[in-house]
């Protein structure tokens, strides 16, 4: 009888080493050479030590995450302008377009009443509408205050998406007669002086003329858009700001009257015993009062100007755009550039201030002799040269307050703004 092997004992297969190389050996097959125990020698050579930093490159070390955040927050916001832009420009026709959208009235907020806080933001964030659309919204309107045209031709255009898109608020016609002037009525330089201006003769002669009877009498409106912090409160009520828009166009002096007045005061301003040092300085505040008061004459036509189509004042319904494309051509009287990319939408209003600032753009003491002719060709390229004409400008080189520093441009364009667009 056969008789089984026995079975093997548990972990029997892990044998020693040694007794695989004997069972291997016994088995008559060559077992692999022993690998050697020594371990080998390692080379011998010397790491090179890298010398020590510098203190230049120290410094450069501690700046580079700080530079590279900056880097990468700059690429965010301009990321989020041009989606922004960009979504936009999907929804409205491009300026000068045969069917340009009607946009939506939000008859709840009531034309020209307070807005909340998102309406006026998506109001500067969007585009404004043409004047055509007005007069078609001004034969198709219901007694509600909707337009019934508007809002079949608006959801024709921007489909489903059309209610994330901001609302549009026309801003009220100039009723006659004319609203009543706010009391009281806002200041320019309602800000803090001392904070602003370097010399102590400087602050008193802003004290002084500020609370001038006379002065305040006149309402400039160029001063009031670049310095006036109640002013651009205003901007979040169409019908406050009509009305006080209003009171720069009716002053119990005349214009001319208050031309000599503002003449006056630029005279006096530039002396050193005045504002003079901080002129030379090229301080904020003493330059733009100093444009303020020579750009009077200008401003203040400017300012009047109306819509013959919608009755609004111009520079209103550039406040209610929902675009800023037309408010930048009215800042650019202050000394500020336009943007590269920016084209007027085409309008009257825009057609009429350009006329008005080519009668003065040749004054070279004036700021918009050096903005005027980028403004002129930015508005040829989109609208047709036939739609502001160009001036001969005089040779400005060497003008001692010709152009506003860096600082300066900046900071008008925060208060003129508000634009906390990025």
């Amino acid at each position: 009888m056969f008789t089984p092997p026995p079975s093997p004992l548990p972990g029997a297969h892990f044998q020693p080493l040694d007794e695989q190389k004997a069972s291997t050996s016994s088995s008559g097959l060559l077992a692999p050479p022993t690998p050697p125990t020594t371990p080998p020698e390692k080379p011998s050579f010397t790491l090179p030590v890298p010398p020590a930093p510098s203190t230049k490159q120290k410094k450069r070390k501690r700046y580079l995450p700080v530079l590279l955040a900056a880097i990468v927050l700059a690429v965010i916001a301009i990321s989020a302008r041009k989606s922004t832009l960009q979504a936009l420009s999907t929804h409205w026709a491009p300026c000068g377009s045969p069917e340009p959208p009607v946009p939506t009235i939000d008859a709840s907020s009531g034309e020209g009443g307070s807005e909340s806080g998102s309406h006026v933001q998506g109001r500067r964030l969007g585009r404004r509408y043409h004047e055509e659309v007005v007069q078609r919204q001004a034969t198709s309107t219901t007694p509600s205050g909707t337009s019934t045209a508007g809002a079949s031709t608006t959801s024709d255009i921007l489909g489903s998406g059309s209610a994330s898109l901001p609302k549009y608020t026309a801003p009220p016609p100039v009723p006659s007669p004319a609203l009543p002037v706010p009391t009281p009525f806002p200041a320019p330089f309602d800000i803090s002086i001392s904070l602003n201006v370097t010399t102590p003769n400087c602050v008193n002669f802003f004290n002084t003329f500020i609370q001038n009877v006379t002065f305040r009498a006149c309402r400039p409106f160029g001063m009031l858009m670049s310095s006036s912090q109640q002013f651009q409160a205003a901007q979040d009520n169409l019908t406050t700001l009509t009305a006080i828009v209003g009171g720069t166009c009716v002053t119990d002096m005349s214009a001319d009257q208050c031309g000599e007045v503002m003449d006056w005061h630029a005279e006096q301003i530039a002396l050193d015993g005045n504002c003079g040092l901080d002129i030379d300085a090229q301080e904020a505040l003493a330059v733009t009062a100093l444009e303020g008061f020579r750009s009077y004459r200008m401003m203040r036509t400017a300012g009047c100007l109306l819509n013959p189509v919608s009755s609004a004042y111009c520079y209103v319904e550039a406040v209610a755009s929902l675009l800023p494309n037309d408010l930048y051509y009215w800042v650019t009287a202050l000394g500020i550039p336009l943007p590269n990319a920016t084209a007027p939408t085409c309008s009257m209003c825009t057609q009429s201030l350009l006329g008005t600032y080519g009668l003065y753009a040749n004054d070279s003491s004036l700021l918009i002799s050096q903005t005027y002719p980028f403004a002129v060709d930015k508005a040829q390229e989109a609208c047709g040269e036939g739609y502001a004409s160009t001036v001969a400008l005089a040779n400005a080189a060497g003008q001692k307050y010709a152009l506003l520093s860096g600082g300066l441009a900046g900071g008008l364009a925060l208060l003129a703004l508000l634009l906390q667009f990025l």
